[in-house]
């Protein structure tokens, strides 16, 4: 980048800078789902106690709280969401609580809990 902030890179060039970086997330995401499910896999086979049957249905309750949660933080501030930026629409509202935070840095963020054993 110049003083001015816009780019000095070209036409051209910038098509293989963006391949370039969609390369790298891409290796780095497969990465890492690649050592979470590895991870699980390790913990699941080794330690058949982790999860228990009550376990499960309070997952799932959990589940449906964060849905409820992010529905009712989303349509608090529906109004504002509204009128900034392009607009937001119901339907749209719908979508963004029940997708949530999921993909990498989700998975991320589950193995550093998991690993921390500071609380313990």
């Amino acid at each position: 980048m110049n003083v001015f902030g816009k780019t000095i890179i070209t036409g051209e060039v910038n098509h293989y800078v963006n391949t370039f970086w969609s390369y790298v997330v891409f290796v780095a995401e497969t990465s890492i789902f690649l050592i979470a499910g590895v991870n699980i896999g390790v913990q699941v086979m080794y330690f058949t106690d982790i999860i228990f049957g009550d376990e499960v249905w309070i997952a799932i309750f959990v589940y449906f709280v964060c849905i409820f949660a992010r529905f009712f933080s989303i349509t608090c501030f529906i109004k504002w969401l509204q009128n900034l930026g392009y607009g937001m629409t119901m339907k749209e509202a719908f979508i963004i609580a029940f997708t949530g935070l999921k993909g990498a840095i989700g998975i991320s963020l589950a193995m550093l809990v998991f690993e921390n054993t500071s609380y313990a």
